[in-house]
């Protein structure tokens, strides 16, 4: 085998690796997406828990704050209401909070992986990209090559005296 089919055949080889590379890291950002995903989706399940919670917890805690002041023999009315309607308000306004910040961690979940998806896709086109560049950075490797073992080409036409035309049938000129 010549030097030019071993040139050849470790470009081909070269090629196939950087495809595969990149095939390869697509599949990775891919399965990065992936958990991504699942990641936005348990942020909303933790959130929408959390969520949950606290409005049992605001709950609780009115009826606990209504039966103490009953106990302690006050109306529901003017500053005592004021004050339960208050503390409703700002429990109100601390679910909302918490809702608010989950939904700020699902779409952050969810871009990272639609990124990781087009980091994979760039990866994909960079492996095809590499091994075109192998094979186009080859071509003149070649073509040097080719023009050595061809009678009459400028390489060889300045390098008459070393080539044998016996074995070819051509007269020397």
């Amino acid at each position: 085998m010549s030097f030019t089919m071993l040139s050849l055949a470790a470009t081909g080889i070269q090629m196939f690796g950087q495809i595969q590379q990149g095939r390869q890291e697509q599949k990775v950002f891919e399965y990065n997406a992936a958990v991504n995903r699942q990641k936005a989706d348990l942020v909303r399940q933790a959130g929408d828990l959390r969520i949950e919670q606290m409005r049992r917890e605001k709950s609780r805690f009115k009826s606990t704050q209504v039966a103490a002041y009953g106990a302690a023999g006050v109306r529901l009315s003017g500053s005592p209401l004021q004050v339960i309607a208050d503390t409703a308000t700002e429990m109100e306004m601390d679910i909302l909070v918490e809702d608010y910040n989950t939904r700020v961690g699902v779409v952050n979940a969810r871009n990272e992986a639609d990124l990781d998806v087009m980091r994979g896709q760039i990866a994909a086109k960079s492996g095809y990209w590499s091994a075109g560049t192998t094979l186009l950075s080859q071509i003149p490797n070649f073509v040097s090559s080719r023009n050595m073992s061809v009678p009459g080409s400028s390489r060889a036409s300045s390098q008459k005296q070393n080539y044998n035309y016996a074995d070819t049938g051509i007269r020397s000129v």
